[in-house]
């Protein structure tokens, strides 16, 4: 009459060089449902992360999901993936003094703490 399965899937990279770390962790998971073998729905989940230590200060975070899902009747079958990715790329150190001031404010700062030669 109907039949199906569910799997789950995870694990953990670890690589390290002279030049770069990174630490990848992914997550899968999913299943299928079939009713007299005439329909079939399956369905799909993906979610991985990645660190990457790229040296001098720089790294960056990226991640990426997807979901599929598909459907099987008789003769016909289609599925469907949406998929996202992002990455966010970490600083390469806190930021210079230049960065975050700029002469007009320096000068007010100094001029604030300076003795009055009188």
């Amino acid at each position: 009459m109907a039949s199906g399965g569910v799997y789950v899937m995870a694990g953990v990279y670890f690589g390290m060089t002279a030049q770069v770390t990174q630490l990848t962790g992914y997550l899968r998971m999913g299943g299928h449902l079939s009713v007299l073998g005439l329909i079939c729905v399956t369905l799909e989940f993906y979610l991985a992360f990645t660190w990457r230590d790229k040296g001098g200060g720089r790294s960056e975070i990226w991640g990426q999901a997807s979901l599929t899902v598909g459907v099987e009747v008789a003769f016909f079958s289609t599925s469907v993936t949406l998929s996202v990715e992002r990455r966010f790329a970490g600083a390469s150190g806190d930021p210079t003094l230049e960065q975050v001031m700029d002469e007009d404010d320096w000068e007010a700062y100094c001029l604030a703490y300076a003795q009055d030669p009188s």
